[in-house]
């Protein structure tokens, strides 16, 4: 089963929802070693629950909570120790490093589905070059890029 980082979120914030905020809510960093895996049990499959933690501390708000310091919480929300200098500033960097058209709500998932379409205009182009006949799915287009790079192989080896 594929991976849904709205499911984990939903998971997790009817879990812990005094960390794991709603949408649109300012989130609050965690604390530093906490055991999150341990916590949910087996609710949510541990490689599925490590990419939602990945994707939830490099969010830019949550860098921004980061960067202004201030407290960390445990998963019951209570106040468990400070963001230090060091971490406000790693953070900040992070955060000054993110283009700010990124920062806008939605622009991320535009240039991600640019980069998406461009890629696959990318392939569509060489199967035109190939001659192969383009495919109307998916399936069909993973299975010409395979007979391409076949004939690739085949013609470096007739060369040699």
């Amino acid at each position: 089963m594929a991976y849904d980082y709205h499911a984990v979120r939903a998971a997790m914030h009817a879990r812990f929802p005094a960390v794991f905020t709603a949408r649109g809510a300012a989130p609050r960093p965690l604390m530093v070693g906490v055991d999150i895996a341990a916590a949910v049990g087996d609710a949510i499959p541990a490689k599925d629950l490590q990419h939602f933690l990945r994707s939830w501390t490099k969010r830019p708000e949550y860098q921004a909570a980061l960067a202004a310091g201030g407290a960390r919480y445990d998963l019951d929300g209570q106040v468990v120790g400070s963001v230090t200098p060091e971490e406000s500033a790693a953070a900040a960097e992070r955060l000054a490093a993110i283009p700010a058209e990124s920062l806008v709500p939605g622009n991320y998932r535009r240039r991600k589905n640019r980069k998406r379409a461009a890629s696959r205009r990318a392939q569509i182009d060489k199967l035109k070059l190939a001659g192969l006949p383009l495919p109307p799915r998916a399936a069909k287009r993973k299975d010409c890029l395979r007979r391409l790079k076949q004939r690739q192989k085949a013609r470096k080896a007739a060369v040699k």
